[in-house]
């Protein structure tokens, strides 16, 4: 089964919540209004793949994985 491993960049997050949104079982903003990954597998492939086309500043990034 794959998955995806998830890195966002706080350089570039601005906190628009558009990945909360998209996928909010993978990703949460925290205390700094920074997105963060909560379960990356928590979510469909779909919902990853729109949460990253979703980020205004491309602050996301995924890595397909096997396993």
């Amino acid at each position: 089964m794959a998955g995806y491993r998830i890195e966002i960049n706080r350089n570039l997050c601005m906190g628009a919540g558009e990945c909360v949104y998209s996928a909010p079982q993978a990703f949460a903003l925290d205390e700094d209004e920074k997105a963060i990954v909560l379960d990356a597998s928590a979510a469909t492939d779909e919902q990853i793949e729109t949460a990253v086309r979703g980020c205004p500043n491309f602050a996301i990034r995924t890595y397909r994985v096997e396993g």
